[in-house]
This record gives structure tokens, sequence and C-alpha cells, in this order.
């Protein structure tokens, strides 16, 4: 009995890490109900090997903690077998190996090719998702460029927008709202440093941003004040 992957991620209320931890068991498990081969011996590394073969030694790298290891195990699968079901997980696996890994770039990348490839599948929205996380993993405090901070807010309100009551929309809306802040923390920091100089034109025009663009976060009793 295969398990539907559209399934792993369902409960928002698990911590990502045991969101992570439990896709990749069940995954392994779902693999292995599947098997059955295609009867190619391994002669040679570039000879095709069975797809569940390539997909659970991709998976055991990625739990034995080899992310980075894993990501073109998993591509691999694709490139052997681009037609069969586990070549599309097998893309999504390899864009979560390349973000577990922290090589965001090559994740952002892989997220937006599978998007653009499967923007209808089972498995978008958690493409979606993922590509919001790359993009939060990387926000950085308020008085550094605030660039992936944007980034974040704009992927996790897209992921509302098309999903609103998806399974990862609780959690989604929580970090929209962690960044909304953060951005607002920042312009604060700005109208703060401009105060002190005595530019004070300067200062409440970063502080009128803050009451008309983040009326929602904590900063609003300052921005007023």
């Amino acid at each position: 009995m295969t398990l539907p992957f559209a399934r792993l991620f369902q409960d928002s209320l698990f911590s990502l890490a045991m969101r992570r931890f439990v896709a990749a068991a069940l995954l392994a498990v779902a693999v292995g109900a599947c098997s059955g081969g295609d009867g190619q011996d391994d002669l040679v590394a570039q000879v095709e090997q069975p797809v569940d073969e390539l997909y659970n030694d991709a998976l055991n790298t990625a739990l034995s903690g080899n992310p980075i290891q894993a990501a073109p195990k998993f591509e691999e699968v694709e490139r052997q077998h681009p037609y069969s079901t586990w070549a599309v997980k097998a893309q999504v696996m390899a864009a979560w190996s390349f973000y577990e890994a922290n090589d965001y770039a090559q994740a952002e990348a892989s997220l937006d090719r599978f998007i653009q490839l499967y923007p209808a599948d089972s498995l978008t929205e958690y493409a979606y998702y993922l590509k919001a996380l790359v993009f939060y993993e990387q926000i950085v405090d308020v008085e550094r460029d605030a660039d992936m901070t944007r980034r974040a807010l704009f992927a996790f309100e897209d992921l509302l927008r098309r999903y609103p009551d998806g399974p990862y929309s609780r959690d989604a809306q929580l970090k929209a709202d962690l960044a909304r802040s953060h951005l607002a923390g920042k312009e604060m920091a700005v109208g703060r440093f401009y105060l002190k100089q005595g530019h004070y034109a300067a200062a409440l025009t970063r502080f009128a941003i803050v009451v008309r663009d983040f009326d929602r976060t904590n900063q609003i009793p300052e921005a007023l004040y």
C-alpha cells in the first residue's frame, strides 16, 4: 500500500523538524511498498537502476544527515526515470535537501522549476511553502538589508492567496506577521537614526510608513508617539 505524499505535511501543528522526519520516514515506506524494479542490473554507475533503489538510497543519505549529498541523488531519480511518478516527488525532495543543507539558492531554483513544470500538482502547495521558508531562513537583523524579509513576506502572502485554507496556512500567516513586524522594526530603526541626527522630516517619513503599511504590528505605539 503506497502512502500519498501530499498528506505527509498536513499537520501544521507539528514542529518543522518533526514534519521533515515523518515525511522522510513515510517516503521510505512508500517507496518500498511500490518497489518492483525495472529488471535492469546495476552494472556501472551510469546504468539505469530501479527507481526504488535510487530513491531509497537518496532518502537514506538524507536521513543519515547528509542532505547536500542526497540532493543530486534525488535528481538522479528524475534523470533515470523522468516519467515515473517518483521523479516528481524526487524533485521536491531534492529541493528540500538543498534547503536542509542551507544551499538556499539551489533550493529556490529547484522549487521554481518544479512550480513551473507542475503548477497543479498535489505537491505544488508544499513547494510554495518551502520556497517561502527558503527566504524566511535568510532573514537577518533589522540593522541589515531587509530584502529577504520582503521576499519571505511576499512568498507567504502568495501562498495564502493561492491556498487560504491549506495545511500550511496557519504557519504561513504566523511567519508573514513576523516578517511584517520585522520590516516595521527596520523602518523604526532608520527613523530613530534620523531622529538622533536631527533629521526630523526624514524620521517622520519612516514612522509614517510604519503607520501606513504595518498598522497591525507592535511598532505602532512608538511610531505614533
